[in-house]
């Protein structure tokens, strides 16, 4: 299997630079205990330095700026209604194919009135195989499978969409759940992941192995009752993250690999010591 090739790959990748690096720098503390269990990290030689939302997709737009956009992203996608947003790809980790097959479960009231859009499925025989699962699922007119997109479209589409679904079944830190909540929409995420210690109190989480469960996600994701709570969780949630953050934290551990450097260098006698002694 390809994934288990590149997966297999990645991590021989990681055995090495783990051995030469003096620090370990890692979004979040999931990835830290996955890097401690799985490969025998040292923890304490890892630094967890979370990132911040995405500025080119988060910036303030006015409404004008909105409705232009939103118009424009209607008659590119034939989108009709609401939809419901997914930043996919070629891993199954990604788990696209349970996503669709939950969208189609849902009773055929929501399903008339709302779209489900998939980016990033690259490559082409990627879309083929995601567009026959959706027609499995009696879901295909319903369905958006996308490419990658210019920045444009995926901000449109990000601040238009009546939620965000990202079930993953493997996630180092989650992004697009950051960049969601930072733009006032409701997420989904998959539970048991990094995506928990992301969102925390502002998702709706889901078993990303139970098509059943991503499916009744899907309906909370999309019921108004208590939409406008979870958007100020989120926002709340959003507003803990910045780039000076990270940037701050990063610059931290820059220090702490000069200082070791530095003391390891007093450490060690200078070349020709011992002989001038002797």
């Amino acid at each position: 299997d390809g994934d288990q090739r590149a997966a297999a790959r990645f991590e021989r990748g990681v055995r090495r630079a783990l051995r030469a690096a003096a620090r370990i720098i890692t979004p979040s503390a999931f990835t830290r205990d996955e890097l401690v269990s799985r490969i025998g990290a040292d923890r304490s030689r890892i630094c967890i330095v979370p990132w911040a939302p995405d500025t080119a997709l988060t910036a303030a737009v006015s409404d004008f700026e909105r409705s232009q956009a939103d118009a424009r992203i209607r008659s590119a996608f034939d989108l009709r209604g609401h939809w419901i947003l997914n930043f996919s790809g070629r891993t199954k980790r990604k788990n696209a194919a349970r996503l669709i097959e939950a969208f189609g479960r849902l009773p055929a009231a929501i399903l008339d009135a709302v779209c489900l859009v998939l980016t990033g499925c690259e490559p082409e025989t990627t879309r083929v195989e995601l567009t026959r699962l959706a027609q499995a699922s009696g879901v295909a007119d319903r369905c958006r499978i996308l490419g990658f997109l210019p920045e444009t479209d995926v901000a449109a589409l990000l601040r238009g969409a009546a939620g965000m679904a990202l079930p993953s079944l493997a996630e180092g830190f989650g992004l697009p759940v950051l960049d969601a909540m930072a733009c006032g929409v409701p997420v989904l995420a998959s539970e048991a992941t990094s995506l928990e210690e992301v969102a925390r109190d502002a998702a709706i989480y889901v078993d990303p192995h139970s098509v059943a469960s991503i499916c009744g996600g899907l309906e909370r994701l999309l019921d108004d009752r208590d939409r406008a709570e979870r958007v100020a969780r989120g926002y709340a949630r959003a507003s803990t993250y910045s780039w000076e953050r990270t940037a701050a934290a990063l610059a931290d551990v820059y220090d702490q690999c000069a200082s070791d450097r530095q003391r390891a260098a007093f450490a060690e006698p200078p070349t020709g010591a011992a002989e001038g002694r002797a």
